[in-house]
């Protein structure tokens, strides 16, 4: 099976950076919730993959050289956490095999002429956790302050890097080469190279994406699906592998 990235279509989004930002004056409510939820208290990506607890409003100024295209690049929460996308999309995805995800209805409007789109959604995908094999995955590596066997342990594990790196700062001086090494091991464990899978999750789905990540992954079917249907603002890449690997 091909794997490939989804990524946006710099060309054709009319400027260089994002197509829009989140309104803040427009629902400061709803914009600081989904901060406080993806940013400020998502701590070691403990809430990457959950249901919102809350149902949002998306309200997004779209800027005046924007192109309006099937998928918009918007700042803040687009696109490790979520991804804004027509309708035409919507009812296009939904004809595939997903991850699962949640549906928000989204209010765009035109910086330049206040017109207001219609039709578009913010599409939140649930990163899969439950697939991932921790006690697999960092059972070659050696130099782990305890058992990592649950994802519990590893968010554990991450919470203390930063007592390890003190620990470190007291054992050797400013410009050891032993504590560079010993910092880059430790470094090393907040994002295994290799995260290992329980099933091969490639094949079951059509649209996928990993918590500890910040990539989405489609099939070769529904990519030819979305060329097919002359869906703007996305683009693909092939890779050969990704971080995840499915072995018997």
């Amino acid at each position: 099976m091909n794997l490939l990235e989804l990524n946006y279509d710099k060309k054709n989004r009319g400027v260089d950076g994002s197509q829009g930002q989140p309104d803040k004056e427009r629902d400061i409510i709803s914009y600081s919730k989904l901060f406080d939820f993806f940013i400020s208290n998502n701590n070691y990506y403990s809430n990457i993959g959950k249901e919102l607890p809350f149902k949002p409003e998306f309200n997004i100024s779209i800027k005046k050289q924007s192109k309006i295209t099937d998928f918009i690049l918007i700042g803040n929460f687009t696109p490790p956490f979520g991804l804004l996308i027509s309708e035409k999309v919507l009812s296009l995805l939904q004809k595939f095999n997903l991850i699962p995800y949640s549906v928000y209805k989204a209010s765009l409007i035109k910086e330049d002429d206040l017109l207001e789109i219609e039709n578009y959604y913010w599409f939140y995908p649930l990163r899969l956790s439950d697939s991932i094999d921790f006690k697999k995955t960092f059972e070659s590596y050696s130099n782990i302050p305890f058992k990592i066997e649950t994802e519990t342990d590893f968010i554990k594990l991450r919470e203390n890097i930063p007592i390890f790196q003190k620990k470190l700062n007291i054992k050797y001086p400013f410009n050891s080469p032993e504590k560079y090494l010993e910092q880059q091991g430790i470094l090393k464990l907040q994002t295994p190279k290799i995260f290992c899978l329980k099933e091969d999750v490639f094949q079951k789905y059509d649209f996928i994406g990993f918590k500890y990540d910040t990539f989405w992954f489609v099939s070769d079917r529904l990519k030819d699906a979305l060329i097919e249907n002359n869906i703007s603002g996305v683009d693909f890449k092939y890779i050969e592998s990704t971080r995840f690997k499915y072995s018997k």
